[in-house]
């Protein structure tokens, strides 16, 4: 999976970036995973170009999400001609992953993650 700040701002870019940027090559002997913050050129390239199109722009997006979750309780009733059942529907709970950008499955960072939905009912019969 593209890293968080592949498509984003990189090390001396004008605006917000991810605060992985921020454990970045600052004093000679460093070994950080990030570049010196620097807006120039090195070989004739900028220094974000060679960011973007070295390993550190690669990062593991595994995950495992819950997507669907649907709990049914059929209230015990005497009266016979009457059926109760409450229930309870989750959309998008929990994501495990280690990926620090918004939504591992996507890959850029401007589109929102799945939204997380509760939904509570009470189904009634006669």
């Amino acid at each position: 999976m593209i890293r968080n700040f592949r498509n984003d701002a990189v090390p001396g870019f004008p605006r917000n970036a991810s605060v992985e940027l921020l454990d970045r090559w600052q004093e000679p002997g460093d070994m950080k995973p990030v570049q010196v913050a620097s807006s120039g050129l090195a070989f004739g390239v900028g220094n974000g170009d060679l960011q973007r199109s070295s390993d550190a722009a690669v990062s593991d997006a595994s995950f495992i999400r819950v997507r669907n979750i649907s709990l049914n309780y059929k209230v015990p009733m005497l009266d016979k001609g009457l059926d109760i059942q409450v229930y309870l529907q989750g959309q998008n709970l929990f994501t495990f992953t280690r990926y620090s950008g918004p939504d591992p499955e996507q890959t850029l960072n401007n589109r929102l993650p799945p939204l997380r939905q509760l939904t509570l009912g009470l189904k009634i019969g006669f």
